[in-house]
């Protein structure tokens, strides 16, 4: 197998541990789209080089503008990709779309620089195009940590650009709490809302439906969904507040500890190159396939304005760049990428942190209180820290010399394993870097050049066979130590909770944490809380909102609707003597399944766990049968559970359920929803008044997405007073179903 992959005999003077890196390239996960003959590939024989012999299109080429639409047909996209990233025989990296191409012909060309090892072509499986993700439409992107420092090293007016990511900070967190805030008072927006806010998606496709864990979905995210589907709002049932509320307080962590800034005029987008030697050296262009919207922005297009780009991880104040957006209309076809010039002595790519154009996304940020404030730094000469570093080079040929092919693979991949596990300085070093540059509150000097010069040659490890032990390491530090003013650093305080030092942040992370976003998310959550206690007046269905003075009733976990199957079977028993001991015998057994579930929680100290302790107790929960003492007559079971309906939603499991509720719902609600929640949203849903509930499978739940649209006009329907029902299916809505 490997040799059908690596066609070894052609690669014998490879280094071993670089062809043993590529076996994951056979293995990654990819869609195939395409079967081409050999005359259909052009194998260009040299890449292009700048003026000083660097490559300038490291990892890209091009494709027909006919295989683009053959790959939009397999993919079923709505329009032609302008860029794809995936691997064809020993090839990998991206294609763009010939823009001269007359799209009569299926062809597409690799170059030495995507060509990973030397593979014949000759069998069809090597001239297969398989493809990962393609340029789609991009939306407003976050930036990145390792941003902040650079941007403010480089702003012309420090403060400014501080206030400027401070401000859109706060703004972030407003817009988030008030969209939150306005979706809990309306059901169909919070359903977008949750939805649009979904982390576990990927989770459906690996289940093909939505995860359950004992009665209830595994994330809270799809448990919101569920129970807002079943009829349960969140201004009034208080299981659904503190969920919205853990949900809120996970991401407020997430934000202090990531701090992840949306800055509306950015994106990510693939990093392609200017084949045609159109663009000048400094030049970009971008296009999109749709407009790209913000507050302050809608646009096809960047032209004549200034922009910035780079990529993670950055290490150096010149990994950030700020070149020239144009618009050169032989390029138009090339969209949702952002196309440098070929142009230079050497590749954009390169200059941004050592990058290429494989599959590399580049940030590009056209916010002009950013822009404008930002100016260039030139690229320093990269330090010889050879002397630091050993390799291995043994090739596969002199590996494999005197021994039998399959002998000689398998040396391949146990000594490819024992290399990768070796201890990695990647992410010590990288660690190091970022408190040494915080200690100092300086990016720009001697020793943050040697890091990051280490770094770059760290993260190829595997690949370039570096060797860098232990022991290197120390002596690495203390040469950059030995040059240093500092020689005892602390740990930067965004790494903390809280602030806990004298005197004020000084370093922009400390400043963006603790006093902006802290503070503001701390009261923010205060509003929240204080507004989830306020819930609408009782009403079934999605009828008026409420107005203000109608807003009085607290939400709580008490909901009479799930109380009635286990009220009407008492009320069943009073004349029915032998229902009595079943009642009683279920409330034992429902005593004796919180007794064990409280014992068992406490007794945990594995958060991993509590997912195996809940199915336990869930089966033991799903056992409780009927019980009266005596055997119960068999027409009175059969009506507790009818052969035609799901054990889950007999008679008698709603009864359970209902009977859990009233004993759990108070002190034991994650007890009880983790249980019955699966009966109780049923229940929910069956007291409708006036609305017959709509059964769906799993597969088909997993699919449902909110409609926006209808959202959007039932909502402001109902806030001018009208019905829900009253929604008309107009000739737009009609078109657009």
């Amino acid at each position: 197998m490997l040799d059908w992959l690596l066609q070894l005999d052609r690669n014998s003077d490879e280094p071993y541990l670089k062809l043993f890196t590529r076996i994951q390239l056979g293995l990654s996960k990819t869609t195939v789209v395409a079967s081409l003959d050999q005359n259909q590939i052009r194998h260009r024989q040299e890449d292009i080089v700048s003026p000083i012999g660097e490559v300038m299109n490291d990892g890209v080429g091009r494709m027909s503008l006919f295989l683009a639409r053959q790959i939009r047909d397999v993919l079923g996209l709505s329009d032609i990709p302008s860029a794809i990233q995936g691997r064809l025989g020993s090839a990998k990296g991206v294609w763009i779309i010939d823009v001269e191409d007359s799209g009569s012909d299926i062809w597409i060309e690799t170059w030495p620089s995507q060509r990973k090892w030397d593979c014949d072509f000759l069998q069809q499986e090597h001239r297969t195009l398989e493809i990962k993700p393609v340029a789609a439409q991009p939306r407003s992107a976050s930036l990145n940590i390792q941003f902040l420092p650079i941007l403010e090293n480089r702003a012309k007016n420090k403060q400014a650009m501080r206030k400027f990511v401070g401000d859109r900070l706060l703004d972030q967190l407003s817009d988030e709490i008030e969209a939150q805030k306005d979706a809990i008072k309306h059901p169909l927006r919070f359903r977008q809302w949750v939805n649009e806010n979904l982390a576990a998606r990927t989770q459906h496709l690996a289940h093909d439906s939505v995860p359950f864990l004992a009665g209830l979905p595994k994330y809270k995210e799809d448990q919101l969904n569920y129970l807002t589907d079943g009829g349960f709002e969140p201004t009034e049932q208080k299981f659904m507040q503190n969920m919205i509320w853990e949900l809120r307080r996970a991401k407020r962590e997430n934000l202090l500890k990531k701090m992840s800034i949306e800055i509306p005029g950015s994106a990510y987008l693939y990093m392609v190159i200017d084949f045609w030697d159109i663009l000048e050296e400094n030049e970009v262009q971008i296009c999109f396939s749709s407009p790209f919207r913000t507050e302050r922005f809608s646009d096809f297009m960047l032209h004549g304005c200034e922009v910035l780009v780079a990529r993670s991880p950055a290490h150096l104040v010149s990994d950030i760049q700020k070149v020239k957006a144009v618009f050169k209309p032989e390029l138009r076809a090339l969209k949702d990428v952002v196309v440098f010039s070929a142009k230079g002595d050497v590749a954009l790519a390169d200059r941004l942190s050592g990058g290429d154009y494989d599959g590399d996304r580049a940030w590009v940020c056209w916010e002009p209180a950013i822009v404008s404030n930002f100016e260039n730094a030139t690229m320093p000469t990269k330090p010889d820290i050879s002397k630091h570093l050993r390799k291995d080079t043994i090739s596969y040929g002199d590996l494999s010399h005197g021994i039998i092919k399959s002998v000689a693979a398998s040396a391949m991949i146990s000594r490819g394993i024992t290399f990768d596990m070796q201890p990695s300085f990647l992410g010590i070093a990288t660690k190091f870097k970022e408190q040494l540059c915080y200690n100092m509150n300086d990016l720009n000097n001697e020793q943050a050049l040697l890091l990051s010069a280490l770094l770059g040659s760290l993260v190829d490890q595997s690949k370039q066979g570096i060797e860098f032990t232990e022991r290197d390491w120390h002596l690495f530090r203390g040469q950059i130590l030995n040059g240093c003013a500092i020689q005892k650093m602390n740990k930067p305080a965004y790494e903390q909770e809280n602030w806990t030092r004298k005197y004020g942040p000084v370093h922009i992370i400390d400043y963006l944490k603790f006093s902006i976003a802290k503070p503001a998310i701390e009261e923010e959550l205060h509003k929240l809380g204080r507004d989830m206690n306020l819930s609408p007046s009782p009403s079934r269905g999605l009828a008026t909102l409420p107005s203000n003075a109608e807003a009085i009733q607290t939400a709580e976990y008490w909901d009479a609707d799930l109380a009635e199957p286990f009220n009407g079977f008492k009320r069943l028993a009073l004349t029915t003597p032998v229902l009595k001991n079943v009642l009683r015998n279920l409330d034992e057994d429902l005593d004796a399944i919180k007794m064990n579930w409280t014992t068992e929680m406490a007794a945990v100290k594995d958060e991993d766990e509590r997912p195996d302790l809940s199915l336990d107790v869930f089966k033991d929960w799903c056992a409780i049968k009927p019980r009266a003492g005596k055997e119960l007559d068999s027409w009175f079971v059969a009506n507790l559970k009818p052969s035609y309906t799901p054990e889950e939603f007999s008679t008698w499991a709603l009864i359970r359920a209902s009977a859990s509720f009233k004993c759990w719902y108070r002190h034991k609600p994650k007890l009880l929803w983790r249980m019955a929640g699966i009966q109780l949203q049923f229940i929910k849903s069956m007291a409708s008044r006036g609305e017959i509930p709509v059964a769906v499978v799993p597969s088909m739940y997993a699919a449902l997405r909110p409609d926006s649209k209808f959202i959007s006009r039932a909502v402001a329907r109902m806030k001018e007073g009208l019905k829900y029902p009253g929604v008309e299916i107009d000739d737009d809505i009609a078109e657009d179903a």
